[in-house]
């Protein structure tokens, strides 16, 4: 993800795409202190998207965007969403499309 991408999806609560209010969060994870200790929390949230039934989401909360890891889930179908809340906390939702 390019400099350009990472900043259209950092963006304030009123540009939240419509699907992002229709989800039901069901599972989060704050992986700012395992990444802090050097940990890369890929497979915790590979197994959470994964789990997800159609119309739920995941939000993954970052000291950055991660934006390999929000790839991999995008080319899996699910659909990716990051905002910056707070200056070095992104948060990151992953749902699974409904239909």
């Amino acid at each position: 993800m390019n400099e350009r991408q990472q900043k259209s999806q950092r963006q304030d609560g009123g540009g939240r795409p419509d699907w992002l209010r229709q989800v039901d969060v069901v599972t989060v994870i704050d992986a700012r202190e395992a990444i802090a200790a050097g940990q890369h929390p890929l497979a915790q949230v590979m197994a959470a998207v994964a789990a997800l039934a159609p119309g739920q989401a995941h939000r993954l909360v970052t000291p950055f965007v991660p934006a390999p890891l929000l790839e991999k889930v995008k080319a899996q179908g699910f659909r990716v969403w990051t905002e910056e809340v707070a200056a070095g906390e992104f948060h990151s939702w992953l749902a699974r499309p409904t239909g």
